[in-house]
């Protein structure tokens, strides 16, 4: 089987600092790395070392013993005076950037998740154990307190229901009892009550009629 270099992890130097140790300021970069877990999320965890140019140079000189491939990778050589100045260091970090991806370019030498074929000083060097780990930590605390948050926010609805619920009752209770006290309130059409009128008085008998003339 042919072999390849590592696809899951990448690797570049992006800026650098000053660090004062003693009398003299001493320069560490910042190598950020990558890398895509082996899951179904496919999810890339990012973390950061800071590393000084010597520990690059202890770094490529181990290499070079055990990787006949570092003949076709370029490191940057030491500079003794001016090692400090801007333009020097913005250069460098260009250099030693370069340096790093074409590490991960050699067939196997970052496939850590196989030991047996990988360069474990390059593991340790990239603080690959401990910064991968951290990061998926990391993760899964996020997850669960993002679970936890849609577990309170899917109970909302309900309260929500009870207190509709609850208002629906309080309106029936409160529609019944103006049913009691006015007992019109659903009538369209009504008479109110009114005395009735006092009847209208018997008209008065006729008068009795005239008697005959005597003959």
């Amino acid at each position: 089987m042919p072999k390849r270099p590592n696809k899951n992890i990448r690797a570049d130097v992006r800026s650098y600092r000053l660090v004062k140790e003693g009398s003299k300021p001493k320069v560490e970069y910042q190598l950020v790395c990558c890398f895509k877990a082996p899951t179904l999320e496919k999810s890339v965890i990012t973390w950061e070392v800071w590393k000084r140019y010597s520990q690059f140079n202890d770094l490529d000189s181990v290499l070079r013993k055990k990787w006949a491939d570092m003949n076709a990778v370029t490191f940057p050589g030491k500079k003794v005076f001016g090692a400090l100045d801007p333009a020097f260091l913005d250069k460098r970090l260009g250099q030693l950037s370069e340096y790093v991806q074409a590490l991960l370019q050699i067939d196997n030498i970052a496939d850590f998740h196989k030991p047996h074929i990988s360069s474990n000083e390059l593991r340790h060097f990239m603080n690959f154990d401990t910064g991968s780990q951290a990061k998926k930590e990391s993760g899964s605390r996020t997850e669960r307190r993002e679970s936890k948050a849609g577990k309170s926010r899917s109970k909302t609805p309900r309260s929500g229901g009870r207190t509709a619920r609850m208002g629906r009752r309080r309106s029936s209770v409160a529609a019944r009892n103006t049913k009691k006290k006015d007992p019109y309130a659903n009538a369209t059409n009504y008479v109110l009550d009114t005395p009735a009128a006092a009847p209208a008085p018997a008209p008065a008998p006729a008068p009795a009629p005239a008697p005959a003339p005597a003959p």
